[in-house]
């Protein structure tokens, strides 16, 4: 990525099927969005899974600032 001002959205879709808990972190650039499907296999635990989902959300912001994400 070059130097430049660059808005980012990180938002969270949740996918609910069937009762799992699935969600995708979604990264919103000019060049295009970048998501990451993941479900954490904690079931009803809201406080683990919220963890678990910014810590994906983090390392898939990681992976889009050194250019390692793929759209």
């Amino acid at each position: 990525m070059s130097d430049q001002n660059l808005e980012v959205h990180i938002r969270f879709v949740s996918l609910g099927l069937l009762g799992q808990r699935v969600a995708a972190p979604q990264i919103e650039l000019q060049s295009g969005t970048y998501k990451k499907e993941l479900s954490t296999g904690l079931g009803g635990d809201r406080e683990g899974n919220m963890i678990a989902f910014a810590a994906e959300a983090m390392i898939l912001l990681r992976d889009v600032i050194k250019g390692d994400a793929k759209l």
